[in-house]
């Protein structure tokens, strides 16, 4: 089985490292290989922008044959919510890739909000309140942000 992570594809270099990244921790917390990977574009990068790796996008990868002997996908979808890429362009490219053989299978696992989750959110002013915390200020709602006297 194959677990691949997936943006919506960029062209810039910064992107795709930082998804490169997200994997990287992903694969060391799951103990799965989890490949980073655009929905399009990222394989036009320059590799040498890259560190000398070039980028992958299931556009390529689809199209060109690179998943032959694949036998199963798992998609990660990084994106806050449905989108048509994840929800029409991605089944539909995946089912073509699936009729080749009949024993291939896929499954696109839901993207990071769900309706009446509120982990993002909650994780979200966690990082926000810290951040306030680090720069100093005391009650930035309350008081037209000011900061701690002695920052």
């Amino acid at each position: 089985m194959d677990y691949f992570l997936i943006d919506n594809g960029s062209l810039r270099p910064s992107s795709v490292l930082l998804l490169r990244t997200i994997a990287s921790q992903l694969t060391q917390s799951t103990g799965h290989k989890i490949r980073p990977v655009g929905l399009m574009h990222s394989h036009k990068i320059d590799s040498e922008d890259l560190g000398g790796k070039p980028a992958n996008s299931m556009e390529d990868l689809l199209s060109s044959g690179k998943l032959e002997d694949v036998e199963e996908i798992r998609v990660l979808p990084f994106f806050l919510g449905p989108s048509l890429a994840i929800t029409d362009w991605l089944p539909d490219n995946l089912g073509f890739w699936k009729e080749k053989t009949g024993s291939r299978k896929f499954r696109i696992l839901p993207p990071l909000y769900q309706s009446g989750d509120d982990r993002l959110a909650q994780a979200m002013s966690e990082l926000c309140q810290q951040a306030m915390k680090n720069a100093g200020f005391l009650n930035p709602c309350g008081n037209g942000g000011s900061r701690h006297p002695l920052a």
